[in-house]
């Protein structure tokens, strides 16, 4: 049993046991002996003997038409035809590879390796080609976030008070906020819902507590979904928690992956806006399509569906 155990696991076949074929064969043994000898199945000798023998069985030459084959099989795949054109269209829409093919994947059913499209991306490149742009990049650096207030209102609900429904993120309608900075202090205000990471983008009117708890409460109006909290940290211009009706809570001091959420939406808004952007030439049409692309966007995160589709339970066709 043991002897049947070994000849049924895979092996290639070596320059050595084609060395004892050649051998065999010139004198007149037997398939099934050669097998014995070499340790391996009588149908491993037959298959070798019928794919490189050529004017007669000889190791060498059989070792050298084995290595071409086992090369041209293992080909790295190529982007060709509409796959292509569905990979340069998303790239220019400057989504990443991996949600490229993470996406062909749940839509198409097409299995392409991000890795393949990152190959197509360096090979166009030395081209001339531009495609590679669209991938992202962190160029800014962190310059720390606003000094932390010793006084804490009576209404200021702490992080740590949060019930464990918004923790594990299991229904809809927790929002986490925060603010991104353009050139001279100009900002935008970003929201994004925990579960499904539906974005919305507003620009406020000012940087007054009043005037950012407005601006939130117009954006969720908008999604017509129920809010049931907010997270935010501690700067001045969210001191706006008795405005609303829902709890706020704030994060701890210097700990940005307590509102991890929003901090990643703000990486993904900064591949359209850098920290230098002038952000009062950004109109509402403006901020309302870049709002779009994100929302309609695949997140690995979400099994390549886009936030819209987990907020709203649609299906939206993106690359067929």
């Amino acid at each position: 049993n043991k002897g049947v155990a070994k000849m049924a696991r895979y092996r290639r076949v070596t320059l050595e046991a084609r060395c004892l074929i050649e051998s065999g064969l010139h004198v007149k043994l037997t398939k099934a002996e050669i097998a014995r000898r070499i340790g391996c199945h009588r149908s491993t000798v037959c298959r070798e003997i019928r794919r490189n023998a050529t004017n007669g069985y000889w190791a060498r030459s059989a070792m050298k038409m084995a290595r071409l084959r086992f090369r041209s099989c293992r080909r790295r795949p190529r982007l060709e035809g509409w796959l292509k054109d569905v990979v340069s269209l998303k790239m220019r829409e400057q989504w990443s590879p991996e949600q490229i093919a993470g996406r062909l994947r749940v839509e198409c059913k097409v299995k392409v390796s991000h890795e393949t499209i990152y190959r197509f991306l360096r090979s166009e490149k030395k081209a001339g080609g531009n495609l590679w742009s669209g991938l992202r990049r962190y160029k800014r650096k962190s310059k720390g976030r606003y000094a932390f207030r010793k006084h804490h209102p009576v209404w200021m609900r702490k992080i740590r008070e949060r019930p464990e429904v918004i923790n594990h993120r299991s229904r809809f309608g927790d929002w986490e906020r925060d603010t991104m900075h353009g050139r001279d202090k100009k900002m935008l205000l970003v929201l994004v819902e925990r579960r499904s990471r539906y974005m919305k983008i507003g620009k406020p009117d000012g940087t007054t507590a009043h005037e950012m708890g407005f601006k939130t409460k117009d954006l969720l109006s908008e999604t017509f979904i129920t809010a049931h909290s907010l997270t935010n940290d501690n700067g001045s211009e969210f001191r706006d928690g008795y405005l609303f009706k829902i709890p706020v809570y704030y994060c701890e001091p210097r700990k940005p992956q307590q509102r991890g959420t929003v901090e990643n939406a703000i990486g993904l808004l900064r591949q359209y806006i850098d920290n230098q952007a002038d952000l009062a030439t950004l109109n509402d049409p403006a901020i309302k399509d870049l709002e779009n692309k994100l929302n309609l966007r695949p997140r690995k995160i979400l099994d390549y569906k886009t936030p819209y589709e987990v907020l709203y339970g649609k299906t939206v066709a993106l690359v067929s």
